[in-house]
């Protein structure tokens, strides 16, 4: 049976594996959150080897290999039109989408100069990039979840002269998630990328690798071909009868089979996860 988690069970997420980039996302939202929210909820079922966040509408699953899918699938599904999890999961009624994770262990120490931590230099970029989904109308929602996790110390925006910006969605453990990596039209093809994801990785504490997820082939390639290995595949699941294609869960959203971004942030106004 799952139950949802107080302040006084933070253990059960604190001690729990961050080498699963689910758990590094509920890891961040529960230093960004806590449990005073209704809007950001936490649950472990009794053998604490599952544990699920609940943002909005979504759910992240984390699962050890020994836990029980199906008790999981059976709570998650009464509680979230979204799902983003690890492991392949049977969820009648939701469409299964599938990418990938990569990490990179050894990275450049890079310095780009002069860089913003400010988060409308990073609306500026992203705005141009996911132009559907981070706009004006989206702006106030998006600016402020990210705004509160950059505010208690969670995530930290970079963007390089307005070209190409970044966000360390966390650093927990040695484990710097990074999301929402993009650069503008006009300046792909010169590698701001990746000095960008490699001043991230020499400018945060303790880094001992780089996690990111991909969508499509083209992202997959441009990863390989900057030092980033596979890690394991990522699953979203999205309730079918779910008419809006967008949410605002933490997942790679829709991208062309281009270079518009490197990373694929999230569905709805790369607000939640990414």
């Amino acid at each position: 049976m799952f139950k949802r988690l107080t302040d006084q069970q933070r253990d059960t997420i604190e001690q729990a594996d961050s080498f699963s980039p689910n758990m590094l996302k509920i890891k961040a939202l529960f230093q960004a959150y806590g449990t005073q929210y209704d809007f950001v909820r936490f649950y472990a079922n009794d053998s604490k080897n599952a544990i699920v966040s609940i943002q909005d509408n979504c759910a992240t699953l984390y699962c050890k290999d020994d836990s029980d899918l199906e008790e999981a699938c059976e709570f998650i599904s009464m509680l979230s039109n979204e799902v983003l999890s690890e492991q392949p999961l049977r969820l009648a009624g939701y469409q299964e989408e599938i990418g990938n994770i990569y990490v990179c262990h050894r990275f450049e120490d890079v310095t780009l100069d002069p860089l913003s931590h400010e988060i409308q230099d990073a609306y500026q970029v992203l705005s141009q990039v996911f132009s559907n989904d981070i706009n004006d109308k989206n702006y106030p929602r998006w600016y402020t979840e990210i705004s509160h996790r950059v505010r208690h110390g969670v995530s930290k925006v970079y963007t390089y002269q307005n070209l190409c910006s970044a966000t360390a969605y966390c650093n927990i453990d040695g484990q710097l998630f990074i999301t929402q990596l993009a650069t503008v039209e006009h300046a792909r093809g010169q590698g701001l990328a990746k000095k960008l994801l490699y001043h991230i990785a020499t400018h945060e504490k303790n880094v001992n690798r780089i996690v990111l997820l991909s969508q499509n082939k083209v992202s997959d390639q441009f990863y390989q071909n900057i030092g980033f290995t596979f890690l394991k595949h990522w699953y979203f699941y999205n309730r079918e009868e779910n008419k809006q294609y967008l949410s605002n869960c933490v997942y790679p959203y829709k991208l062309p089979q281009s270079r518009t971004a490197r990373h694929a942030p999230n569905r709805k106004m790369l607000s939640i996860y990414l």
